[in-house]
């Protein structure tokens, strides 16, 4: 690194110090121990349906205020706003039929908050996905989801409604929009985030010292089971310290215009306030509802995007009375895996969180894929999620098998039959936990091996020496031999020139402001023969050639005409050739790439900057 370069770094560092922790709040010593590891049911909270009046008293109400005092979980105006919103709901079925949510006799019941009880908790690093894929197209926005319902007594009965609400707080630094993408993508705030990892991992931890082994199969909460007397009392606390108003960004309802359909709608939060939004995959659709009594089930029909516009694929056509599971879903030209795809896959498929999530699947699909597989008998398929080893699986017990249960996660209401009550864990939702630990134990506390915590390590327990925190820059060192001294001049000059000029005149500095992903960069001559390009950037090493490829291409036009044995110009019209040349000419370093601030991105810190420099210049 020149001394210029360190010169900035300590600098930056220095600042990042007091940015992760004056700005957000976070105790610089408030870092979980590495050998933390976590299972399912660590970071999904399922409460057992309540029976009696003292079990409905120790549910969280959604009323409750938070830390600050000033607003409940639930913020009384977005509550408001969401119970005239779901009463004012219409779809139009087949036919000239149009269904409503229709609260009855329940409705000042539903009105209150109180009534409304936390069913489960799910905490998600990742949304819409943890996959590397899914990341680069749609961000990353760490969240905490609870899911709530009514929750009433009738004398000394305690009833359960059939009427679902989940919250979703958001923990994010701000939005930025990525080179070649549309939609702006969420600046997750990893420090927040991690805090809030920290204070569920100190949860386990202190039920494992009082012997309650929360590592097993995703299901009603193992403290729960045991009746552990403050387990509700310590999760009441960690979300009154970490929930705040500001983050409460999106709510999704599922009510009834009772027996059925089950109706669906989402609002967010936009500038005007909380209002009824689309879903991507319903065009212009604000709502969705599974009906049984009006010829097609699932209206208006999803335009899923699955594996890309026009090809998605939903579990709409698994509710037709006749059908040929063999049907193949998609024919246009697609890898032979995905073509061969047939109508049996489509419920593996929709709850494999690495191919569908919210932002390419209907509400239906996502609440309906472990009803159809259990009601057609549909064995695993190729499309099958495949859980990170050592991740605990669900309990099997509580999988969705009745045709009127699309809970996802939460208490399912049998008002058919008998009025039976039970938890429910779709099996989509036992895959997003998976994924999410595994996502937790690699990128928060530094656990690739999550199996040595689950089959060998007891809870609490440090495991042999855990390797540090993968950072998410990486390093290039592109070694070019040049072809000649006249030609190593002719590139000093040509490097030279462009570095002298002003910054916005400078085409490599422009490009890489683009980029948006770049931490440092610089041209360095060694010897007589060689030019090294040497950068630190974030994520994978693919994009980010291709990105560089595309935004700085004629540069490195002129730059290759001086070097020996070049790829082909012009490198846009030739990007694979030109990537295999940097991948064969890359010195790369000995692992691991140390970086002092590992979780933070570019545009992290970027925003991270200007809330310091907007905190140093307020009075």
């Amino acid at each position: 690194m020149s001394r210029c370069c360190a010169g900035v770094g300590s600098v930056l560092l220095s600042s990042l110090v007091y940015l992760a922790t004056a700005v957000s709040g976070i105790d610089a010593g408030d870092t979980p121990p590495v050998s933390t590891r976590l299972d399912v049911n660590d970071i999904s909270i399922l409460w057992p349906v309540p029976k009696t009046e003292a079990d409905v008293a120790r549910l969280i109400s959604v009323e409750e205020k938070l830390d600050d005092g000033t607003t409940a979980i639930w913020d009384a105006d977005v509550f408001k706003k969401v119970m005239e919103t779901a009463q004012a709901v219409t779809l139009a079925g087949s036919g000239n039929t149009t269904r409503q949510i229709r609260f009855d006799e329940n409705k000042t019941a539903f009105e209150l908050a109180k009534t409304w009880k936390i069913a489960g908790i799910r905490v998600d690093p990742s949304a819409p996905g943890c996959s590397e894929q899914i990341i680069r197209n749609f961000g990353s926005r760490p969240q905490i989801r609870l899911i709530v319902q009514p929750v009433t007594t009738e004398g000394t009965e305690v009833v359960v409604h059939d009427v679902t609400a989940h919250l979703v707080f958001d923990f994010v630094l701000g939005f930025t929009t990525a080179p070649g993408q549309q939609l702006p993508q969420a600046i997750p705030d990893r420090e927040r985030f991690r805090s809030v990892l920290n204070d569920f991992a100190t949860l386990k931890a202190g039920l494992a010292a009082a012997g309650v082994n929360t590592v097993g199969e995703l299901g009603v909460h193992p403290a729960l089971k045991a009746g552990s007397p403050d387990f509700s009392e310590k999760v009441r606390a960690i979300l009154k310290k970490h929930l705040s108003s500001s983050r409460l960004n999106s709510v999704s309802f599922m009510g009834l215009d009772f027996p059925e359909p089950w109706i669906f709608f989402a609002m967010a939060k936009r500038n005007q306030g909380f209002v009824r939004v689309g879903h991507p995959s319903l065009g212009t659709e604000l709502g969705q509802m599974l009906t049984f009594r009006d010829g097609d089930a699932v209206m208006p029909p999803p335009g899923n995007s699955t594996f890309g516009p026009g090809r998605g694929v939903s579990t709409a056509p698994l509710f037709r009375s006749s059908l040929n599971l063999t049907t193949p879903l998609i024919t246009d030209s697609l890898p032979n895996a995905i073509t061969a795809a047939t109508l049996r896959d489509v419920p593996d498929i929709i709850a494999n969180p690495q191919l569908a999530h919210f932002g390419n699947s209907d509400c239906v699909s996502c609440h309906s894929e472990s009803t159809r597989r259990s009601l057609m008998r549909l064995q695993p398929t190729a499309f099958q999620y495949q859980r990170p080893a050592g991740v605990s699986g669900v309990d099997n017990a509580l999988l969705p098998t009745h045709l009127w249960n699309v809970r996802n996660f939460g208490w399912f209401v049998n008002n058919r039959e008998g009025g039976t009550t039970k938890e429910s864990v779709a099996t989509r939702t036992a895959n997003e936990a998976a994924e999410s630990v595994e996502f937790i134990n690699r990128e928060y506390f530094g656990n690739p091996n999550v199996a040595s915590a689950v089959d060998n390590t007891p809870a609490g327990v440090q495991g042999p020496n855990p390797p540090p925190v993968r950072s998410v820059a990486n390093a290039l060192t592109l070694v070019m031999t040049i072809k000649s001294p006249a030609d190593r001049a002719q590139l000093r000059a040509l490097i030279q020139g462009n570095q002298q000029l002003p910054r916005e005149q400078n085409p490599i500095t422009a490009a890489l402001i683009k980029l948006g992903n770049v931490h440092f960069a610089r041209f360095v001559f060694m010897g007589d023969d060689k030019l090294l390009v040497i950068t630190s950037y974030d994520d994978d090493f693919e994009t980010y050639i291709k990105s560089f490829t595309r935004e700085i291409g004629p540069v490195f036009d002129a730059i290759l005409a001086h070097v020996k044995d070049a790829p082909p110009t012009p490198v846009k019209e030739n990007v694979d050739k030109f990537l295999e040349y940097v991948k064969q000419n890359d010195l790369q370093c000995e692992p691991p790439f140390f970086s002092a601030y590992p979780q933070l991105r570019v545009q992290e810190i970027i925003t991270l900057q200007k809330r310091f420099e907007s905190t140093i210049a307020s009075p």
